[in-house]
């Protein structure tokens, strides 16, 4: 009821307050929280890092090895994924970190049998890629080869933030990184692994009229990445991101492309911005692709100080399907994803 509500008020999107610095020679340490959250002080990162070529007895493997990450961290997949809030060029992430489908707090309608994006029962869990998750994340930087590849794999719970896991399987996700060109980083990146679906924290055993509660749902996400600002264009950047997978056999299909210019020399801090996407929920069904235009500017005060403002415009092609589960998120004003929303942003960093 509240989130119909409020449809025109201030918010403060990101309170996020970290300490880093180093604990040995050879290790530091990372702690991010976010105060923004009503219900609850939400720990977002919380690692070490381990660096093999400044220990004495591993120093042998660091051409192969470069960093040991232990804790809670951001999945080593895609881009924006693993970008901190304060560092993005839109006020709301793309549809593929924060869209919620399925049953529980949905915002999209789910086909009968599909377990949705967030399996979980839970509010950190949703999105078609989770932000942060705990484990162990292994890097291999190669700086001397050509195009400078960098390789991340990780192994985690796959049960979210601040959660522990929940059943007996690991997830595994892993992030290439390239330099083909000068001034391009390319990305190529996999996802695999199990979710426990639990129908709304039913307890187990139990049943839902859509799947079996309480029991595993396979994962798979695999994608292509790249951000460019061409060398002798330097106020131009380009970023797009293209993922495909599957939930339960369910596949869905994302991608977005942005634009980035600051057009006046004589304005260096006035940054016009331009980003469309898609969403299809389930690429064996018509009518199930969410669309969003956004347009807007930044405008940096200073380094640390930058006003967003955006203007997005929205179409939910989940509107009038008669295979949907729910009634009450088709079209309309009713679904939030059928809204046009204007917002601007004041961001500070210190």
């Amino acid at each position: 009821q509240n989130t119909i509500r409020d449809e025109n008020g201030f918010r403060i999107r990101a309170a996020e307050i970290y300490i880093t610095g180093r604990l040995t020679p050879w290790s530091t340490y990372y702690v991010e929280m976010d105060f923004a959250r009503q219900n609850e002080i939400a720990l977002n990162s919380m690692y070490m890092d381990f660096y093999s070529k400044d220990m004495p007895y591993l120093s042998v493997v660091s051409p192969f090895l470069t960093k040991v990450r232990v804790g809670q961290f951001r999945e080593p997949f895609g881009i924006e994924q693993g970008t901190s809030q304060g560092l993005l060029d839109f006020v709301s992430r793309a549809y593929y970190t924060d869209l919620r489908v399925g049953q529980n707090g949905s915002s999209v309608d789910a086909r009968v049998g599909d377990p949705g994006l967030n399996p979980f029962g839970k509010d950190n869990g949703s999105g078609f890629m989770q932000q942060l998750d705990v484990g162990v994340e292994l890097t291999n930087a190669l700086s001397q080869w050509p195009w400078r590849p960098e390789l991340q794999m990780a192994v985690i719970n796959g049960a979210g933030r601040n959660f522990n896991d929940n059943n007996a399987d690991k997830d595994v996700t892993g992030r290439l990184l390239l330099n083909p060109l000068e001034g391009m980083k390319l990305y190529l990146s996999a996802y695999k692994g199990t979710s426990l679906f639990t129908n709304n924290n039913a307890v187990c055993p139990g049943t839902s009229t859509e799947i079996q509660a309480c029991t595993d749902v396979r994962r798979f996400r695999q994608g292509a990445m790249y951000t460019y600002i061409p060398p002798g264009f330097p106020r131009l950047k380009l970023q797009g991101e293209y993922i495909e997978g599957y939930d339960n056999g369910f596949r869905r299909r994302t991608w977005y492309q942005y634009i980035l210019f600051r057009p006046f020399s004589f304005l260096p801090n006035f940054e016009p911005a331009y980003r469309y996407e898609q969403f299809t929920m389930d690429t064996s069904r018509p009518n199930s692709t969410l669309d969003r235009h956004t347009i807007g500017f930044n405008y940096y005060f200073h380094t640390n100080v930058k006003l967003t403002v955006n203007y997005e415009i929205k179409h939910d092609g989940n509107e009038g399907n008669p295979f949907v589960t729910s009634s009450a998120l088709g079209g309309g004003n009713g679904n939030a994803n059928n809204k046009n929303f204007f917002t601007t942003q004041i961001q500070f960093r210190y």
